[in-house]
């Protein structure tokens, strides 16, 4: 497989300094110790490193240096295609190139996923298992609701912009029409909900033993009033905050505050395996920001988040 301007893998720098941490680049497979224990850390749809995890390289003091030394001896990011390639191939790219196809001793590699990079770990532990993953702690795994959203909205455009072709409806035609691309995509498809790759990967058995812990949360409040069947009068106030906010207007009770809730709870299957969820608030891809997500059934309390994280990453296997 060829070397891609798309893919990088990076290694966090451990510095006692609450500066933003430096990551540098790996570019040897042989650069990589794979006889300690590591963290491989995925980022979402449509992102990367820098963007899923700024809260989290950033925050003060570090959590990633409280891991350093305890828990792991390295720490490294996967930066992939999540647009054009399917969640097989940006698992394929890093076992056979960026990490030359060596495997990690025992069970020394966790993983750490938001959103799509699940889909990635699902993939490498479930689907298509190339090597032996000790613990995946996912946040907002399953399929996304803004793809059935954007869906949505795209057939509903089209329908009034040739009813009333104005020129404002042409305009909102033509922003539909890059959500239409969006939903075409090879590196997005996987992401629908009750997608064929995620029914698969809900149902096929684990192999060999792993830990999955999944984090749901996508809203920190409630878009619907399940009670009066109408919107939340905030939510036309906030109309004016930009185009993210219109686009909630269109989830529906279904959605409501957490995207996907059903398959991010879902349970992995097979007699070798463990899962166990959390459900809090938050808004999707914010799971790190400091004093940010709130416990689901305490929303005036601060949900601690990252005491979690290191319990569950720390805590011995429960699988030897």
């Amino acid at each position: 497989m060829e070397l891609s301007n798309n893919y990088r893998l990076r290694r966090l720098i451990h510095t006692e300094s609450s500066e933003y941490h430096q990551l540098e680049l790996i570019k040897n497979p042989n650069e990589i110790d794979f006889q300690v224990r590591t963290l491989l850390l995925i980022h979402g749809a449509l992102s990367s490193i820098d963007k899923s995890f700024k809260d989290l390289l950033s925050m003060s003091p570090s959590f990633l240096a409280s891991l350093m030394g305890p828990v792991y001896q390295q720490i490294l990011f996967f930066d992939h295609d999540s647009w054009g390639d399917r969640p097989e191939k940006n698992a394929n790219y890093l076992n056979d190139v960026l990490f030359g196809g060596n495997r990690f001793s025992g069970n020394n590699l966790d993983l750490l996923t938001t959103s799509r990079g699940s889909l990635v770990a699902f993939d490498l532990t479930i689907l298509n298992p190339r090597m032996d993953i000790g613990k995946v702690i996912m946040f907002s795994p399953g399929g996304c609701g803004y793809l059935t959203s954007l869906d949505g909205i795209s057939k509903w455009l089209t329908l009034i912009s040739k009813i009333d072709p104005s020129s404002i409806l042409d305009i909102l035609a033509l922003i539909t029409s890059g959500a239409t691309a969006l939903l075409r995509t090879s590196g997005m498809q996987d992401s629908f909900p009750n997608s064929t790759f995620l029914s698969t990967a809900y149902s096929t058995d684990l192999r060999y033993p792993v830990e999955f812990r999944s984090m749901s949360a996508d809203y920190h409040q409630r878009l619907y009033d399940k009670e009066t069947d109408e919107f939340k009068r905030f939510v036309c106030k906030a109309l004016s905050g930009g185009a993210d906010l219109a686009l909630k207007l269109f989830l529906g009770k279904e959605h409501d505050w957490v995207i996907g809730r059903r398959e991010q709870n879902m349970q992995i299957q097979g007699s070798n395996a463990t899962s166990t969820n959390t459900e809090f608030k938050c808004r999707h891809g914010r799971y790190f920001r400091p004093h940010y997500p709130l416990q689901e059934n305490h929303p005036n309390q601060d949900y601690m988040l990252f005491d979690e994280i290191y319990q569950f990453l720390s805590s011995p296997p429960i699988f030897q």
